[in-house]
């Protein structure tokens, strides 16, 4: 519960129904531009940056003429199963008001996949490199928006380091794993490998998605995510995320220690990580409100305009966290 007993606070509308080398490029624009969108001067630009010795793919969003400051920067992090090309929506949009850097975390989408071997592929680890990427960029401070796995590396970052962060929202942060059976089978040495390779199919992968995650997301869209994970070193990287898993604890230490304004935004509908389970760690949190839509566990890629709005109003401080 939140320190002193304190109830949750509503906020607003509150909708509740319960210099290394380059990577190939994918840098074309990615199939979510079929969404139609208001036609925005926005400009979009794809680059590498070194952080703690690895390379990050990351794209910045823009206006045209627009200057960067401090509190005018949104750092945003897709969830486990998608590049950084699922953001690129809401990213458009927040970019009329907002410089907005979209990033691969290491081993995902278009940043450098090092073998497990050599990179641990922890929280703590992707925490740091994100934390140094602030220097890479010259943000002093930013905004940060993250989904899912992105969600609890923002919501750890914040917690590791409350001096880079002005406001931090989180769209169904990743919870804990590690009694689901998936997860479970994947620990095992040997058959997990394989549990794991079933698994990631294409045709699979497409079912999964459309079942548990999003069902309004288009074949084109869901075969480039697929292809951001098809490759034998992107599949070791993602496989020894999952292994290292989240726990509970990890999840409730971390939302106790933020003191940024914080927002969750939830579907209502959401299969991989329940309402309640929304509700449970928002509560932890001191300065945190929550935001439940009518939608499943990918709000930004279902109603991006809607998400975008909240976002925005959220950042450019038109909402608060906690009253």
């Amino acid at each position: 519960m939140n320190p002193g007993g304190r109830a949750q606070a509503p906020i607003g509308d509150v909708s509740d129904p319960e210099a290394l080398p380059s990577a190939p490029g994918r840098d074309e624009p990615s199939a979510l531009s079929d969404v139609p969108l208001p036609a925005l001067d926005v400009t979009e630009r794809h680059h590498d940056v070194a952080a703690r010795g690895v390379r990050m793919r990351v794209t910045e969003w823009q206006r045209e003429g627009q200057t960067s400051t401090v509190g005018r920067a949104v750092l945003a992090l897709p969830g486990l199963f998608t590049p950084r090309t699922s953001l690129a929506n809401v990213a458009q949009l927040l970019a009329e008001r907002f410089r907005v850097v979209t990033v691969d975390l290491p081993g995902f989408g278009d940043s450098e996949k090092p073998p497990p071997s050599k990179y641990p592929y922890s929280l703590a680890e992707f925490c740091e490199g994100l934390a140094d990427l602030f220097g890479a960029l010259s943000l002093p401070r930013a905004h940060v928006l993250g989904h899912g796995f992105g969600g609890t590396v923002a919501l750890h970052l914040a917690a590791e380091h409350p001096e880079l962060i002005d406001r931090l929202c989180l769209i169904a942060p990743m919870g804990d794993l590690s009694e689901r059976p998936v997860r479970k089978a994947m620990l095992l040495p040997v058959v997990g490998g394989l549990v794991f390779r079933q698994l990631a199919g294409r045709t699979v992968f497409r079912t999964v998605y459309r079942s548990w995650i999003s069902g309004r997301t288009s074949g084109p869209v869901l075969d480039e995510y697929y292809q951001a994970m098809a490759t034998p070193a992107a599949r070791a990287a993602l496989l020894a995320t999952l292994r290292n898993g989240t726990s509970a604890q990890t999840l409730v230490a971390d939302s106790r220690r933020v003191r940024a304004q914080s927002l969750f935004i939830w579907g209502a509908n959401d299969k991989v990580f329940p309402i309640a389970e929304g509700r449970a760690i928002s509560r932890e949190m001191p300065h945190a409100g929550l935001e439940v839509l009518p939608l499943g566990h990918a709000p930004h890629e279902e109603a991006p305009e809607q998400i975008a709005s909240i976002v925005e109003r959220f950042f450019d401080g038109r909402r608060a966290g906690f009253a």
